[in-house]
C-alpha cells in the first residue's frame, strides 16, 4: 500500500466516529465516510440485479499504524451474475488506472450487492477478490440489499479473509444547519 503520512480524522464538534464490529489488528484499520457507505448500500438495493462498485480512497500511516479511508466509489454497475461482475471489474480497473491521478487516491477494494448473501463473503466473491484485489489492504464489502446486512472483509496476516470491523465517519448535524 502506498501509505502517505497523515493523522487520522479524530472525533470533534463536527465529526463523530462510530466503531462497528471488532477491529482486525493484522490489517490496516478501515475508516469509511458514512455518506459514501450509505450511497453504496442504497445502490446495491436500487435494482433487483446484483451490483458491483469499486471503493476509492487513500492509504495512510498515522501514529497508531496503517489505515485506509474509503472516501468515494465508482458508479454501481448491475450484472446478471457474479461472473459478469468479474468482467465488469476488469473493465473498470483498466479505466481507473488512467483516471486516478492524485497520489493519495487509489482503489481500496470493491463491493458486491448480492441478495441473500447476509453480508458474508461467498466463494465466487473470494475468487474475484483474490484475482483483482490481492493486496493485503484491499477490502471487500458484501451487501445484502434484501436484509440490509453488510460486512467488510479483509485479508489477515494468516492469509485468510476475515469479516472485520470498521470506523464510520459521520458529520455532526448542528441545530439550524
Amino acid at each position: 500500500m502506498r501509505a502517505l503520512p497523515k493523522a487520522p480524522i479524530l472525533p470533534s464538534e463536527s465529526v463523530r466516529i462510530v466503531r462497528r464490529g471488532t477491529l482486525e489488528r493484522s490489517g490496516p484499520t478501515i475508516y469509511v465516510f458514512a455518506d459514501a457507505l450509505d450511497e453504496v448500500v442504497f445502490h446495491a438495493g436500487y435494482r433487483d440485479e446484483p451490483s458491483v462498485t469499486l471503493l476509492i480512497g487513500g492509504g495512510y500511516a498515522g501514529p497508531a499504524g496503517r489505515y485506509i479511508e474509503i472516501e468515494g466509489f465508482t458508479a454501481s454497475r448491475y450484472v446478471a451474475h457474479i461472473d459478469d461482475a468479474a468482467t465488469e471489474i476488469g473493465r473498470r480497473m483498466q479505466a481507473l488506472v488512467k483516471e486516478l491521478t492524485d497520489p493519495g487516491e487509489q482503489v481500496l477494494g470493491w463491493s458486491f450487492g448480492l441478495p441473500g448473501s447476509r453480508g458474508e463473503m461467498t466463494e465466487d466473491a473470494l475468487r474475484i477478490h483474490l484475482t483483482w484485489f490481492n493486496l493485503p489492504h484491499q477490502v471487500y464489502l458484501s451487501i445484502d440489499p434484501q436484509s440490509q446486512q453488510y460486512g467488510f472483509h479483509q485479508r489477515g496476516t494468516d492469509g485468510r479473509m476475515h469479516n472485520v470491523g470498521f470506523n464510520l465517519i459521520r458529520a455532526h448535524q448542528h441545530e439550524g444547519s
